[in-house]
């Protein structure tokens, strides 16, 4: 599956819609398959158009032993 900074799978951005990602709820600038895992990290990939973009989730309860 092909993932860059504007394509995720067959979804290309363009026609008003954008991939963006994020990291932990904010932002993330560039190939998003560069982003470095860590443990507990909330990773969001979102393709809408900028206005369908909230704020995503930067909080996750996580399972004791996770």
């Amino acid at each position: 599956m092909t993932l860059s900074a504007n394509q995720i799978g067959g979804l290309k951005a363009g026609d008003g819609k954008v991939l963006q990602s994020y990291v932990n709820g904010k932002p993330y600038q560039g190939d998003p398959a560069g982003i470095i895992l860590h443990a507990h990290d909330e990773i969001a990939i979102a393709y809408s158009t900028p206005a369908q973009q909230a704020d995503p989730s930067s909080t996750y309860a996580f399972s004791a032993g996770l």
